[in-house]
């Protein structure tokens, strides 16, 4: 699973760049979460994602943790866009109260990230 924050935007008169989401994360999130869960039957689901890492969010403003935290059934988040150096990864909980992980490396190869997941057999 893979998702970008989609925008779109205008130049106002001093013509600064203005942007506006135009994809809503949340609702697409959702969506193809369920699709994995229930029509593919995956138990396992990862996104990869360009939305940022926001722990104090703004108004408004929707990142990993924020999707994180409304969205059930994300195991993994990995992130970009902050540049954010994470040490290790942030647990975020789900509306089901299940975590999400979120993990971050920064920026420009600088730091590789590394992340293992230990998986168990589905029970019958």
């Amino acid at each position: 699973m893979a998702w970008l924050r989609i925008e779109s935007g205008q130049s106002d008169h001093a013509g600064k760049f203005q942007r506006r989401e135009v994809y809503g994360s949340l609702q697409a999130s959702r969506d193809v979460v369920e699709i994995l869960r229930q029509r593919e039957r995956c138990q396992l689901v990862i996104g990869m994602s360009h939305l940022g890492y926001y722990p104090n969010a703004n108004a408004g403003e929707i990142g990993d943790t924020q999707v994180a935290s409304q969205v059930d059934g994300i195991d993994f988040i990995a992130s970009g866009h902050t540049h954010t150096f994470m040490q290790k990864p942030v647990l975020t909980k789900q509306p089901s109260g299940n975590d999400t992980i979120i993990f971050q490396v920064g920026k420009s190869g600088i730091y590789v990230g590394r992340v293992d997941m230990k998986l168990r057999a589905a029970k019958s």
